[in-house]
């Protein structure tokens, strides 16, 4: 009988001890699902834009990067991610990621060019973190970096103008970066910086260079002060040369056809066209703009055109 109630009281034992494995197991299952739960609902929903936005803006990079011209559906397909990236700058963490972003030079051009151009929508000028303004208004960053981002985010800034003319200026700069930097500068025509374009024409050695600051005159949407001084005169003289470049000729009478209506242009054009010593391809732009009768013009033969148009500036290398 002992023996019996042993067993019963050893079975009752082991049943209590089984309950409590069960329970305890149970318990941290259920610990277990609640913390899933909890992760799942925090970035879910809680924070929806931490792990969205990183891949938005990840899945931005990676498209400026395999895509640089963006068609329609690359279009449409960075514009979800420019929404959620938008979106995400209702916290002021996001935007701060932005600017650090915008400020690095190491950072993915593309994507910060791309993030910039979204800034510029959300954000006016005097609302802009002090750092990003830092930037752009000191001599620490690339002054081709810093005015590639100003001109996304559509920020002018005089001093960042006349760095980027120094850059210019200075032949030791790489000819590719210096010609780049002068059709950055030229897209914001200002009549103060005739001069520097002008002098550039008439010193720089590059005929890159040189064509690039007569467009940028061309720019200036008539101004007088183009023609101001001697310039006329000078134009004038340079159409006359034998010697001188007969590309950068025809960019000049393009120049001059803003200003026929000046005092002494249209003249001028006139008795260098009526000069037979002037090359047959100026003569021929210059009887365009002054609607020369056909019967007056000077031949110039199919195969004459296509030797002019491959020796062309346009196709000369920056190198």
């Amino acid at each position: 009988m002992k023996e019996i109630l042993k067993k019963c009281r050893r079975w009752f034992c082991l049943q209590k001890r089984w309950r409590r494995i069960v329970i305890i197991s149970g318990a941290g299952l259920l610990l277990a699902f609640l913390l899933l739960c909890f992760w799942l609902k925090y970035w879910y929903v809680l924070a929806p834009f931490n792990l969205r936005t990183r891949l938005a803006i990840d899945k931005l990079a990676l498209s400026c990067y395999n895509q640089p011209v963006c068609h329609e559906d690359c279009f449409l397909e960075r514009e979800r991610y420019r929404q959620i990236i938008v979106t995400a700058w209702r916290e002021p963490r996001w935007q701060e990621d932005t600017v650090s972003r915008l400020i690095n030079e190491n950072e993915n051009e593309c994507l910060r060019l791309e993030l910039a151009e979204l800034w510029a929508e959300e954000y006016p000028v005097g609302s802009w973190p002090k750092k990003l303004n830092d930037y752009l208004t000191t001599a620490d960053g690339g002054v081709l970096e810093r005015m590639r981002l100003s001109k996304k985010l559509e920020y002018l800034d005089g001093g960042l103008e006349k760095e980027l003319m120094a850059f210019i200026a200075d032949q030791n700069n790489i000819i590719s970066e210096r010609y780049e930097a002068l059709q950055l500068l030229s897209q914001n025509p200002n009549p103060s910086q005739i001069d520097f374009y002008f002098q550039l024409w008439q010193i720089d050695p590059s005929l890159k260079i040189k064509e690039q600051a007569l467009i940028a005159l061309s720019g200036m949407g008539g101004q007088s002060d183009v023609l101001a001084g001697d310039r006329l005169l000078k134009f004038l003289d340079f159409l006359r040369q034998p010697s001188a470049d007969i590309y950068l000729k025809k960019t000049v009478v393009f120049l001059l056809s803003d200003y026929l209506t000046v005092e002494n242009v249209r003249s001028g054009l006139t008795e260098i066209f009526s000069d037979k010593a002037v090359d047959k391809f100026t003569r021929t732009f210059l009887a365009d703009i002054l609607d020369i009768a056909e019967g007056l013009r000077p031949v110039v033969s199919a195969a004459e055109w296509q030797e002019y148009s491959e020796n062309s500036i346009a196709a000369q290398s920056l190198e």
